[in-house]
């Protein structure tokens, strides 16, 4: 491993790490076991707060339950409502 410059320790990563070429790397995602939420009416893709759960996955009740859709490497956008949330 050759590094240019200084190397800087920025967070533990439980699930390794993930390089993202043109961002900055970031913590793997790991997705929470399925079925991982109870919710009561389907809906349109949202960012994992609007859930409870990693901010940085697009989630959506399906069927009674949280399914994990994406996980947003650069991090989820939030929308007005109406519009679905997506990745950025």
């Amino acid at each position: 491993m050759r590094v240019v410059g200084r190397a800087s320790f920025v967070a533990l990563c439980p699930n390794g790490c993930q390089v993202n070429p043109g961002a900055p790397d970031t913590c793997a995602f790991q997705a929470p076991p399925q079925p991982t939420t109870a919710c009561f009416t389907d809906s349109t893709p949202s960012c994992g707060v609007a859930f409870g759960l990693d901010a940085n996955g697009l989630f959506a009740c399906q069927n009674g339950q949280t399914q994990l859709l994406q996980n947003c490497v650069r991090g989820c956008r939030s929308n007005p409502a109406g519009v679905p949330d997506q990745c950025n």
